[in-house]
């Protein structure tokens, strides 16, 4: 069976030592000096980068941020319960970042609206539920599980709606399925082109000249940014797909820019695994 969470998570991993590092010409001059995959965050570099955010300080290599956390949780227990759904994925979430709760580390705006909402519930505190209206790349998680479990596709949307109404998600989730089919006959960049009319419309034109171009640096500027945001990720995913030779190129490509490094890595080796085998000997650099 084709994985997709074993090569997302190592994406995620390969990754994190430069996770939201928002300074691409200091990590294009890094790059020079060191390699940038498979490395541990160091506090000095973030503080010589300037613009960056420093939120993993403990992390040892082969973690994940923590939407690769997520990714894990919903699968393991998925598999143990087959009839999982929504109030279980919220209630997972709920227990994990809760205070006091298992997951210890940096904690994302998405989950600590779950938790306010989930208190101001159970403690009857009266206050106005705060909006579900996240819009990053953790709304996939549920997809890959679904697609590694042959789930269906409503399946996924439904645990995406615990932190997102977002309708894009399930164009895109659509879309994907779609890639899927068409890289079997065609190229990464014609089969994202024959499955580009399922994604939501404002983001069509910036894939398509994510597609056209292969300047990285003027497309950023131009078209995406390097955001965690879906409407700045999966424009900038889709280029580094159509413009990389090998796996080994997408994820230098990827962690040289810069940004939400780790998370767009775990779609962009997920999607890439479909396309092409990825090697054992990437995995054998992490745990």
């Amino acid at each position: 069976m084709t994985s997709w969470i074993k090569p997302a998570l190592l994406g995620n991993a390969s990754s994190l030592g430069y996770h939201w590092m928002y300074n691409g010409d200091y990590l294009e001059e890094l790059a020079k000096q060191k390699y940038l995959l498979f490395q541990v965050p160091n506090k000095e570099e973030y503080e010589v980068a300037g613009h960056s955010y420093y939120a993993y300080p403990d992390a040892k290599l082969g973690d994940v941020t923590v939407q690769g956390q997520m990714l894990t949780w919903l699968y393991e227990a998925v598999l143990k319960q087959q009839n999982f759904g929504k109030t279980d994925y919220h209630q997972l979430l709920f227990n994990q970042f809760r205070p006091g709760g298992t997951y210890q580390g940096y904690v994302e705006s998405y989950a600590k609206k779950l938790v306010i909402n989930q208190l101001n519930n159970d403690l009857r505190l009266g206050l106005q539920e705060v909006e579900k209206d996240d819009d990053h790349l953790v709304g996939f998680i549920p997809y890959w599980v679904s697609k590694e479990l042959d789930k269906p596709l409503t399946w996924a949307f439904e645990l995406t709606n615990v932190l997102s109404t977002r309708l894009e998600y399930k164009m895109l989730f659509q879309m994907f399925d779609q890639l899927f089919v068409e890289l079997q006959s065609y190229p990464m960049k014609d089969a994202i082109q024959r499955s580009l009319h399922l994604a939501p419309k404002g983001l069509i034109h910036k894939i398509e000249k994510g597609l056209e171009m292969s300047d990285t640096k003027s497309f950023i500027k131009t078209y995406s940014g390097t955001a965690c945001s879906i409407y700045q990720a999966i424009p900038l995913i889709f280029h580094l797909l159509s413009h990389s030779e090998s796996v080994q190129d997408l994820l230098e490509r990827n962690i040289v820019i810069g940004g939400a490094t780790s998370d767009r890595a775990m779609v962009l080796l997920a999607i890439w695994n479909q396309y092409k085998v990825i090697p054992q000997s990437l995995y054998d650099k992490i745990k």
